[in-house]
């Protein structure tokens, strides 16, 4: 029977070449644009599913506040936030700081790597997160001193086939540090990511036991992970961080400044956080479920276009039902025969739609900004995914012409008198209706997300980055990094090619890493300090990237002696 099913269907697309053309490329382009969102929605909604523990793994994020308003909102906060907690709160079970390092020099040998994502890390961090070792003891590796774990990446291009782990690099430090464990590179759905960590216990040693780090409140930038105890409600700890913090703040109250900590969820970073500090670019919650909802309308709308032409199509096969009916064709046997067709046409059509998912993946890579190879086609995840949308679009899109197709009575189709029931007509209707609208709200949101791009694009930023090359500074040691730069600067104005070089702590775009505190009118009360970020830059600063003064002037050569001792705002 099965067979007979399938031999008709094909006789049918086959007769009917033009319908069948429209209904395949129309359910593939739309099952093609649906399964690449989908896969974009699936992983963006994976960051850090894959550690172990992640579910009593919390992030402490601090807010700041200067005399009781809200100044700054940080992924960071004081050093002592995870010492403090964890001897104060039984619900804590274990915690980890990570700072992050600032780029080095990696020397072995003859060779040099620059590592740029480098960070300090406490012991507990293999204990709290689930990244795997490649060798050396995941409890230890960042027990000691000058201890450091490196990427597998990373530890190949420093030496190559050899074993690592006891071997010693020279970061530029006064002494070496000692590679103690290697570990898969960290994987693209993280929100933290490095190239390589150094022991918490290396930090505590270059700034010593004077600074007493550990007990800071005053000094930001840590980033605290902590466990907690299974059965811990983190609302109710939150709570209980208030009062304790006020506490310890209490002695700066005369500063105006104070403090409040509350716990994030691991796996709701990536989408929900966008604070100071953090340690990779976050995503967005909203837009993704935006790009999910979009899937769905894309997908039912195709489904639809097949229904209203299933549908349309039913007088013509009117007489092929009314004489199967004649002959002794059951309702069931009718619905199973439309239903194959379905499955047929939405069978070719996964096809059609995994072929263009193969050519259109580059460039959808490409706009998206995340990287989908084609290693894709052998998760066992999409394919589930393509199963499934074969199934629900089989018998959505089928089972509805199926009922209305086999519904004709024999008799009416032999007279001509073929009429449509006035709820079929209005489903039909209502079914148009939504298609269009789903259409209508599609093309108008790419409109507005068109406008606002080419908005961005062409606001104009208060300064000029055109034909601004940026260069890092060299990682090596040198004499004098001023009189390098000085060296460096006259010589590529040599170049006529060079129309200007300056030299600053930060560049326009990037977050500004110098924060500092305190700052007030001469005269005023203590109370009155407040947080700025601070760039540092010579004298052509300004004018190299073409800095519109509103009042002022920019930093001069002709007041060497006194600029030095002043700022723009």
């Amino acid at each position: 029977m099965i067979k007979n099913y399938l031999l008709i269907a094909f006789r049918n697309l086959k007769k009917h070449k033009a319908f069948s053309f429209i209904n395949i490329v129309g359910l593939a382009i739309g099952m093609a644009a649906g399964l690449l969102i989908i896969q974009y929605v699936v992983f963006e909604l994976s960051y850090d599913n894959f550690h172990a523990k992640k579910e009593r793994v919390f992030r402490v994020a601090q807010d700041r506040y200067n005399n009781g308003k809200l100044s700054t909102q940080w992924a960071g906060g004081a050093f002592a936030v995870g010492t403090k907690f964890k001897a104060n709160f039984p619900e804590i079970e274990d915690f980890v700081k990570v700072v992050e390092a600032g780029p080095v020099l990696a020397i072995y040998k003859e060779q040099r790597l620059s590592l740029q994502k480098t960070y300090f890390a406490g012991n507990s961090f293999f204990n709290i997160f689930s990244y795997q070792f490649v060798s050396g003891d995941p409890k230890t590796a960042l027990q000691e001193p000058m201890s450091v774990v490196l990427t597998e990446t990373n530890a190949k291009k420093l030496f190559g086939n050899e074993n690592p782990v006891g071997k010693l690099l020279n970061f530029g430090y006064d002494q070496p540090v000692k590679v103690t464990g290697v570990i898969k590179d960290f994987p693209v759905n993280t929100h933290f990511k490095s190239d390589v960590l150094l022991s918490y216990a290396t930090l505590l040693k270059f700034v010593g036991p004077k600074r007493d780090l550990d007990n800071q409140w005053r000094n930001d930038g840590c980033l605290t992970y902590l466990l907690l105890r299974p059965g811990v409600n983190p609302k109710t700890l939150d709570a209980k961080f208030v009062p304790y913090v006020n506490k310890e703040y209490a002695a700066f109250k005369a500063d105006g400044d104070g403090a409040k900590y509350y716990l994030q969820p691991l796996e709701s970073i990536h989408l929900k956080s966008h604070l100071m500090f953090e340690a990779e670019p976050n995503g967005d919650g909203t837009s993704v479920y935006l790009l999910a909802g979009i899937a769905i309308f894309v997908i039912i709308i195709a489904w639809i276009n097949y229904i209203n032409l299933a549908t349309a199509r039913g007088i013509g096969r009117a007489k092929e039902v009314g004489v199967r009916k004649t002959l002794g064709s059951a309702k069931g046997q009718l619905v199973a025969q439309f239903m194959m067709e379905a499955m047929l046409l939405n069978g070719l059509a996964i096809i059609v739609a995994i072929a263009l998912i193969i050519v259109f993946l580059p460039v959808f890579s490409a706009i998206s900004g995340q990287y989908i190879s084609l290693t894709l086609l052998i998760e066992p995840a999409f394919w589930a995914g393509v199963v499934g949308l074969f199934l629900l679009g089989s018998f959505f899109s089928g089972f509805y012409p199926a009922m209305v197709l086999s519904n004709f009575k024999p008799v009416e189709v032999m007279k001509g008198k073929l009429s449509a029931s006035p709820r079929g007509i209005l489903l039909r209707k209502g079914m148009v209706v939504f298609q269009f609208a789903a259409s209508i709200f599609l093309l108008i949101g790419s409109l507005t997300v068109f406008k606002q791009i080419q908005f961005m694009e062409k606001q104009s930023l208060g300064i000029n980055i055109n034909q601004t090359l940026i260069i890092k500074p060299p990682l090596a040691k040198v004499d004098s990094f001023y009189r390098s730069m000085s060296a460096f600067k006259n010589e590529s104005l040599r170049n006529a090619a060079v129309k200007s070089v300056t030299v600053s702590t930060s560049i326009p775009g990037e977050a500004v890493q110098w924060n500092a505190g305190g700052i007030k009118l001469v005269g005023t009360a203590e109370s009155e300090g407040k947080q700025y970020r601070v760039i540092g830059g010579d004298f052509d600063y300004l004018k190299a990237y073409g800095a519109k003064l509103v009042v002022g002037r920019v930093f001069s050569k002709d007041f060497v002696t006194t600029d030095p001792k002043t700022v723009v705002l």
